[in-house]
């Protein structure tokens, strides 16, 4: 338990660490950007300076959009997770309702009795996928 919540505060902590560059690289770039078209307009690169500021508005933005796609890598692993317990929960409900067992049991086998364990899977389900 202590190691998992070990590793939750580290992946916190990078999620956060990744988010906080995103912004910052993206305020820089647009600075870049607007300080090269403002003082250099239309003037190809002279002197250190320039050349770097002009470089930052082409790399910047690369930056970015790798920082972007490190910050989004692990949403698709969670949805597929998400959606195969879903999935392995809904299979659990299919055969505690096919073998009659739990809340599906039936004692008596009159009309009424036997919609319950009906309506009760059909609300697990809902449960399931709504949440």
């Amino acid at each position: 338990c202590d190691v998992a919540k070990k590793h939750s505060k580290s992946k916190k902590w990078n999620t956060e660490s990744l988010h906080i560059q995103l912004i910052i690289c993206t305020l820089l770039s647009i600075v870049a950007s607007v300080v090269y078209d403002q003082v250099y307009a239309g003037t190809k690169p002279h002197g250190y300076f320039q050349l770097c500021v002009y470089i930052s508005t082409i790399l910047l933005p690369l930056y970015i959009t790798s920082l972007k796609q490190e910050s989004d890598k692990g949403i698709d692993f969670l949805r597929w997770s998400a959606f195969k317990n879903a999935a392995t929960r809904i299979e659990s409900e299919i055969y505690l309702f096919r073998t009659q067992v739990g809340p599906y049991r039936v004692n008596e086998k009159t009309e009424s009795a036997m919609q319950k364990p009906l309506e009760h899977f059909a609300k697990r389900v809902r449960h399931v996928w709504m949440g």
